[in-house]
């Protein structure tokens, strides 16, 4: 069912309107007439005989004519019997703005499930419970209430805006409406007892008007449809930006693995917001910026190069600071260029990048300042202009500046407290201008820009090419393992250290003789988790004499911690290589999802950590890898030889289609992977398999 005729309705029934405009109940019905809406308006309510001039009814029932949309405002003891009537009647679409559902406890969880019932039972759709409503900006129909509406006007734009708090949803509209920044359709979804957020955002990807959609998530319940919706996004376009809420790290005792305990927090949604292309912006100030900033930027630069020219030193150097923060480049200017600034600027100032004019040249001089500007934009390098100066100085050659940027394709970031409304018009109809209050988020915006462009570039129509091809399914042990056991499972998918189980340390003794020294000792039974924690891991064993020491300590160790052993691994001591943590987990909201992580015992206390959906591209594993930011140490820290990154991503890619092709398991993790100098591939030191009925295999050392 299309969701044009819920937010473009015909006819439309307030059920439990009221005269008091004041009020909630008065308010939906108040702003309708208010803004003139053209439909047909059914006040419902079984005490007046009329509100507002129009003839009230007793019930939806009664109502002759057709009904679109159905607005209940009653208590929530009396919302499921209206929806029995809307159902009755024949409604399409309800909205129910009423709190006091799943957000209050176990009996307001069941009654929201009872009104998804009857929203399904009944054939119509469902927007909330516990929402402010919609505004069809293109329609000027507010099916809403607040008082914001009161002061703004409704601007119609290009921003679709979809959120879950109606508050924050209202806060945001009156923050673009001030800045210029009008909308097409702004929802606020509440509970979403039956239609999302995504339904929405889906709707907005489709409506020709709506270049930017922009999203405040509480909760994200199918990530795959989030990544494919961004992707699309981006095919089509336009630009999806999301402000994720509710990303602090919450812990899960009944997740058996390292992986499980981080899979709640932010890591997780800025994987899936990255797999999606989507922007994420960090804060509500950074939402309003990236709004305002796609839905007013048209033209992107060459280059993203950025050359601050400042009437400051000290505008300088926050301009280098902050593009530095930002990942931002500030080009070394060229000779040629400097000598012909050094011409125009005082000898007090400085002609290199940032290019400080002094105050001479706006305050006694002005004339100079775009012929300042000219030569730096016939540097290639150079496409963003990052400009400072005074409103009153830049009254004086705005006109100047602007054509420059468009002549020379450049994006002019101006940094100005008060621009005179007739400049900043100019500046935004050109497409290529951004404004801001200070250097630092002038900046900020710029970068959005070109995190937009960089997702652009790296966008993969194709989702699944780039697999490997093979068979990964594996049939279900019938018994508990070890951690031998699950490395030899494995070991077609990922390479694991040569050993062996020894039941004697005379068998232990044969094996070491034919791996050769050194060797680690490891206990090894079903279940047996943590090893390092309780003593049951030696580790450089170099002699006959030690390993005899060594295999008899770990017997007397685990007796004393009563843990039953299957026998001792004997295997291969791996050296030399850099440890990252690998693991995979079904999360029950968002699927099936791979991670990855700085490796080994830290692996959450150093928390660098990055999660992606399944089933992974070539390029998901790349910039999973590039998440945890473990680059240098890679490539060849301090004249150590670079290692097998190839080799690391060929396992990710394997391994996440064997867990994504055996839905019995229902965590896998590897902690720590050794990745080994180039050429020689990785090896899993540590295995730990968690079945979907609750056995634990075994687990990190």
């Amino acid at each position: 069912m299309s969701l044009s005729k819920l937010l473009e309705p015909g006819s439309i029934a307030i059920v439990g309107a009221s005269s008091r405009r004041e009020s909630i109940s008065g308010q939906f019905l108040g702003n309708l007439l208010a803004y003139g809406f053209p439909g047909a308006l059914y006040p419902v309510n079984p005490r007046a005989q009329e509100i507002e001039g129009l003839r009230c009814y007793r019930s939806v029932i009664e109502i002759s004519s057709d009904v679109d949309l159905a607005v209940i405002l009653v208590s929530k003891s009396l919302v499921c019997q209206v929806l029995e009537e809307c159902a009755q009647k024949g409604v399409r679409y309800v909205m129910v703005p009423a709190s006091g559902f799943a957000e209050a406890g176990v009996d307001g969880v069941m009654l929201q499930g009872r009104m998804g019932e009857l929203a399904r039972a009944g054939n119509f759709r469902l927007l909330g419970p516990n929402c402010m409503g919609f505004v069809n900006f293109k329609e000027r129909i507010p099916v809403i209430f607040g008082a914001f509406l009161e002061s703004l006007p409704i601007q119609k734009g290009n921003v679709g805006l979809v959120v879950h708090s109606g508050a924050f949803g209202g806060q945001t509209m009156v923050q673009c409406l001030k800045r210029g920044v009008g909308f097409t359709y702004s929802v606020s979804t509440g509970n979403e007892a039956d239609l999302h957020a995504l339904d929405f955002m889906e709707f907005l990807l489709q409506d020709e008007d709506s270049r930017v959609i922009a999203a405040f998530l509480e909760s994200v319940r199918e990530g795959e449809r989030l990544i494919q919706l961004g992707r699309r996004a981006r095919e089509a376009g336009k630009v999806v930006v999301v402000l994720k809420g509710g990303r602090s790290q919450k812990g899960s005792e009944a997740v058996a693995s390292h992986t499980g305990r981080m899979a709640g927090g932010r890591e997780v949604y800025e994987g899936i917001l990255k797999q999606g292309t989507i922007i994420e912006a960090a804060n509500p100030e950074e939402f309003w910026d990236a709004i305002e900033v796609f839905s007013r930027v048209r033209a992107s630069p060459k280059s993203f190069g950025a050359c601050a020219i400042v009437a400051s030193g000290g505008n300088g150097i926050l301009a280098c600071d902050c593009s530095e923060s930002l990942g931002l480049e500030m080009p070394r200017l060229g000779e040629r260029t400097m000598q012909q600034l050094s011409q125009l600027i005082p000898e007090a100032g400085s002609v290199t990048n940032p290019v400080d004019v002094t105050a001479q040249i706006p305050h006694n001089e002005i004339e100079k300042f775009p012929r300042v500007v000219e030569i730096v934009c016939r540097e290639d390098a150079i496409g963003v202009l990052v400009v400072s100066i005074a409103d009153k100085h830049l009254q004086c050659c705005w006109a100047e500046l602007l054509e420059l940027a468009q002549n020379h394709e450049k994006l002019l970031a101006l940094v100005n407290r008060s621009v005179a409304p007739e400049v900043s018009a100019a500046f935004y109809d050109s497409g290529r201008v951004v404004i801001a209050d200070n250097v630092w988020r002038a900046l900020k915006k710029v970068e959005l820009l070109k995190r937009n462009r960089d997702f652009s570039c790296r966008f993969q129509v194709d989702a699944v090419s780039d697999l490997p091809v093979g068979n990964y399914q594996i049939e279900e042990p019938k018994q508990p393992m070890g951690e031998h056991d699950i490395k030899l499972l494995f070991s077609p998918f990922v390479s694991v250290p040569e050993g062996k189980l020894a039941h004697s340390v005379e068998e232990a003794l044969e094996v070491a003789g034919r791996i050769g020294y050194p060797i680690v000792l490891k206990a090894s039974g079903p279940g047996l988790r943590h090893k390092s924690d309780i003593g049951g891991v030696r580790v450089d064993i170099r002699s006959d004499e030690d390993l005899r020491a060594g295999y008899q300590l770990l017997l007397e160790r685990m007796k004393v911690s009563s843990v039953r052993l299957s026998g001792i691994l004997v295997e291969e001591m791996v050296q030399g290589g850099v440890e990252v943590a690998m693991g995979f987990i079904r999360n029950p909201e968002l699927g099936p999802m791979a991670m990855l992580g700085a490796g080994g015992i830290f692996v959450e206390l150093i928390h660098r950590v990055g999660f992606r959906l399944l089933p992974l591209r070539r390029r998901d594993a790349e910039e999973l890898l590039e998440d945890i930011a473990l680059g240098r140490l890679l490539k060849g820290f301090r004249n150590q030889p670079e290692k097998d990154v190839d080799a690391l991503l060929d396992a990710l890619l394997k391994l996440s289609r064997v867990f994504f092709a055996n839905s019995w398991i229902r965590e896998l993790e590897l902690n720590p992977v050794a990745i080994l100098d180039k050429g020689r591939g990785v090896k899993a030191l540590d295995m730990m398999v968690a079945r979907n009925q609750g056995g634990s295999l075994d687990a990190v050392r």
